[in-house]
């Protein structure tokens, strides 16, 4: 038993390096859009379509590290802030809601 949870631990180390790679593929592939938008009012073809599976990827295959942590997902959005950007909280509401 010993071996198979090594094996999975090994498993889920790897996953989350090719969900590192998937995530640096994603910033740059986007920042390359970015700019070729701007120069040339194109954007690249089939880059959106790209980035898609990278963000699902990057997901699925970070799932096995975070359950090795013993963490789970969360998103930060306008509530947990460093201070001097923190919202009162009625208005932080009304911003996340708006």
């Amino acid at each position: 038993m010993l071996t198979f949870d090594r094996l999975l631990t090994r498993i889920a180390h790897v996953m989350s390096w090719i969900a590192l790679v998937f995530l640096a593929f994603m910033m740059f592939a986007i920042t390359i859009d970015v700019v070729a938008r701007a120069l040339s009012g194109r954007a690249v073809p089939g880059l959106f379509e790209m980035s898609e599976m990278s963000m699902a990827m990057v997901v699925f295959m970070g799932l096995g590290a975070t359950l090795l942590d013993d963490g789970h997902i969360r998103v930060t959005l306008l509530t947990e802030v460093p201070y001097v950007f923190r919202l009162p909280s009625g208005r932080s509401h009304a911003a996340i809601s708006w």
